[in-house]
């Protein structure tokens, strides 16, 4: 059964089952909470909300050793994964390594790893450090010795996924997730991934020539709920499910307040705000602030202005691409109507963010009169305002047209009956 509209942002069912993606077969590591290293640190998502950016951050800082991005455990792998990720966080704690090679070479010395060459497994040290990935993150002048890294940084946005690790983790667990304002999450995420009325299959990353992308389409889509595409608000994690998780206090029941972190998206597209981000990151890590690549807090981590910028190993200059509109719908911003729709739809979400000390204005107002606009999204082309002026004017012209018409209608009946009297007079003759 679909969500209804003026329910999902305070849906009872969990993240979790909203994706669909917890499988219930999948092998468990116990029921109780275990003591997470205080070395560890856990980035959960969400998608499209700067993730990548924030992890090429962490992993530029000498203090950090950042494991590969998107790393899952295998499938039944629960337990192995637990036990590497505390191995890691241990072996830096413990042991002056000066390089990523020593950390793989104790890994693989470790009885951790041991087993898993007798298990027939081999490769899992390699893959959690990044060494034979094909996911990279772009780390700027990363260092080669990593100068005594006090602090282990796991990030994957489908942790939330499973959820024996969120039982196990939640309660100690250092965590940062990043979050964005929930119109432009839902039209960034219209025109990254694909949904059921695409050629391509669900959940992939839509191409030119292929996928079919406009404002006007995305704003059926809101209007339809549902009843287009099986598409609508929080039906997935591709069109919000984190949202419920949030607004439900699903998100602060797993993970207490005070060992969790939220961050804006936004907070990193200006020096400003990105300054202000950054100290409440570093009195949440212990992190030095100027250990930080200077160059990457000063760019931005795979946006898709264009298509060939996505991918979280392009990093362009903050300030050169815009934000907001998107090449496979025409570099056109969302309609102010469509914003309306969102934030009216999500005023809920938006009051518990402020609970995190995350505020989106324009989306807890309640007499919300005008569209809340900058930069890109104050541009003329296929916006509302642009739309209902052609329509005043094509009103206007229609109302002129029609008094026309009707002052012409008794010498247009004067016409024909006097050609009608001529022809016949005519046709005596």
């Amino acid at each position: 059964m679909r969500m209804q509209w003026g329910k999902f942002c305070s849906a009872i069912a969990a993240c979790l089952n909203a994706c669909g993606v917890a499988n219930p077969d999948r092998s468990t590591i116990g029921s109780d909470a275990v003591k997470v290293p205080d070395n560890l640190l856990l980035v959960g998502g969400l998608p499209k909300c700067g993730t990548s950016h924030l992890h090429g951050v962490l992993a530029s800082h000498s203090n950090v050793l950042a494991l590969q991005k998107e790393i899952i455990p295998l499938p039944a792998k629960d337990s192995t994964f637990e036990a590497f990720i505390f191995f890691f966080a241990g072996e830096i704690a413990n042991v002056n390594h000066t390089d990523l090679d020593q950390v793989r070479e104790a890994c693989y010395k470790s009885s951790v790893g041991k087993r898993l060459l007798e298990n027939g497994t081999r490769g899992e040290c390699d893959r959690l450090l990044g060494f034979n990935s094909t996911y990279s993150v772009y780390v700027p002048q990363r260092p080669t010795e990593l100068r005594r890294p006090k602090l282990l940084v796991v990030t994957c946005i489908r942790f939330l996924e499973f959820p024996e690790l969120v039982r196990r983790w939640g309660a100690s667990v250092r965590a940062i997730f990043m979050v964005r304002d929930p119109a432009d999450y839902l039209w960034a995420a219209f025109n990254f991934w694909t949904f059921e009325l695409d050629p391509q299959p669900v959940g992939v990353w839509t191409r030119m020539g292929t996928d079919y992308r406009t404002p006007e389409l995305f704003h059926e889509l809101l209007l339809a709920d549902g009843r287009i595409g099986e598409w609508w608000i929080g039906k997935d994690k591709h069109s919000g499910a984190w949202f419920s998780e949030i607004a439900n206090g699903s998100l602060q029941k797993r993970f207490p307040k005070e060992r969790i972190l939220l961050l804006r998206s936004e907070d990193f597209l200006n020096t400003e705000l990105t300054t202000l981000a950054m100290a409440k990151l570093s009195a949440f890590t212990g992190l030095v602030v100027g250990g930080f690549s200077t160059a990457l807090l000063g760019s931005k981590t795979n946006v898709q202005f264009q298509l060939v910028l996505r991918g979280a190993h392009n990093v362009v200059p903050r300030g050169e691409e815009p934000t907001g509109i998107y090449e496979i719908s025409g570099f056109r911003p969302m309609l102010c109507k469509s914003r309306r729709v969102i934030y009216q739809r999500c005023r809920e979400l938006c009051h518990a963010l402020l609970s995190y000390e995350v505020e989106y204005p324009a989306c807890v107002s309640v007499n919300l009169t005008v569209c809340e606009q900058s930069g890109v999204h104050q541009g003329t082309l296929g916006t509302d305002d642009h739309i209902l002026q052609l329509g005043a004017n094509m009103a206007k012209f229609n109302g002129v047209t029609h008094r026309l018409i009707l002052a012409m209608v008794p010498f247009l009946v004067a016409s024909v009956y006097f050609g009608f009297v001529v022809g016949r007079r005519c046709r005596h003759k």
